[in-house]
């Protein structure tokens, strides 16, 4: 992936992997590329050590300095331990289910305004911080709306699907950030957009700008 131009990966439930295992892969992937890691080469760790952390095993003290000390005695450089990042959890707390169109905004926007564990918000804390546009967790474990998750595709062990999740299509051009139903889009909701661009020192912009100016 790396010599077709990827610049780098996502490691999903990187906080259920050891420090040790991690930098030991991390080690491996620099030396297949030589020795070094290419300059815009990044990793993001799926480490949450905020909002929900108490319930699972990682912790600051953990995937911390502790973590960075490991990553150096593998990669040696700090040019090196620099391109390995991770997924703090700077939400208030993580949402269950549906939550409300308000709250989910709220969450969306203080991860912009004021997030947990931020002393300075000027670029300076945490300067990489994302939104996700997803789907509703309205069935739950059963699937998610892509037309995959239906029991009409089984052919082996049937007598255990007992309920499909409906097909949604995922793109709408004119969908609005939360329409209820399906997916959400919050990279196009009009108060998030404008809390990430004045947390980047950039003017507000209208939805109609995106062509969405009938989403409020």
């Amino acid at each position: 992936m790396l010599r077709l131009g990827a610049s780098g990966f996502r490691i999903d439930a990187a906080k259920h992997i050891s420090p040790e295992g991690l930098s030991a892969i991390m080690k491996k992937v620099q030396i297949k590329m030589g020795g070094k890691l290419p300059d815009d080469f990044f990793v993001w760790l799926e480490v949450l050590t905020g909002g929900e952390a108490q319930y699972i095993w990682t912790g600051p003290s953990w995937y911390g300095t502790k973590f960075a000390n490991i990553l150096k005695q593998d990669l040696i450089l700090d040019s090196e331990v620099d391109k390995i990042k991770m997924w703090d959890d700077l939400y208030p707390k993580e949402l269950f289910h549906n939550p409300t169109v308000p709250l989910h905004r709220n969450f969306e926007i203080r991860l912009f305004t004021n997030p947990n564990g931020v002393a300075d918000n000027n670029n300076n804390d945490w300067p990489i911080r994302f939104i996700l546009s997803s789907y509703y967790h309205t069935y739950g474990d059963l699937g998610i709306p892509d037309g995959k998750s239906s029991c009409d595709l089984c052919t082996i062990m049937c007598e255990t699907c007992r309920k499909s999740v409906p097909y949604i299509k995922a793109y709408e051009p004119m969908a609005c950030a939360y329409v209820g139903n399906g997916y959400t889009r919050t990279h196009r909701d009009i108060p998030v957009i404008n809390a990430m661009r004045a947390w980047m020192k950039l003017t507000p912009i209208s939805g109609a700008s995106f062509d969405i100016g009938h989403c409020t």
